[in-house]
């Protein structure tokens, strides 16, 4: 238990994204406040911290379910999906986008990753988050 613990702390304590503009309305607030408060984006995740946060999926199985329809998207890939992306948030959803060659400002970037990394990462991303509302999606 203790060990997720710190490794919850760690990640929680990530940096703001400087220069990110997005407009008014609820969905790109809601992105803004995601991409400039989540410990995974704005950097290079590295293949080394898999394990740290392989656990914190674990321990957000722990975590109650929400009682109101919580929805988180995961988008991996290069091609640019910026309007399915928009469709995609709302009051109740999350959009959780990775990228493995080139980096955005509004995506997690893990550089050479596979397919199946890549979507653990994302998974990891999501738990985050709800550790953060206090409830599973």
């Amino acid at each position: 238990m203790l060990a997720w613990r710190s490794t919850l702390t760690y990640f929680l304590a990530g940096q703001a994204i400087a220069g990110v503009h997005l407009d008014s309305s609820i969905p790109d607030r809601r992105k803004h406040a995601l991409i400039t408060k989540h410990p995974l984006y704005g950097r290079v995740i590295r293949h080394d911290e898999m394990p740290a946060l392989t656990l914190l999926i674990k321990a957000s199985q722990k975590l109650p379910v929400s009682a109101e329809t919580r929805l988180a998207f995961l988008v991996q890939g290069e091609e640019n999906t910026e309007d399915a992306e928009h469709a995609m948030w709302n009051n109740e959803s999350d959009v959780f986008v990775l990228t493995f060659r080139s980096q955005r400002h509004d995506a997690i970037f893990f550089p050479g990753s596979s397919v199946n990394e890549g979507r653990n990462l994302l998974l990891a991303a999501a738990c985050i988050q709800e550790f953060r509302h206090g409830h599973r999606y």
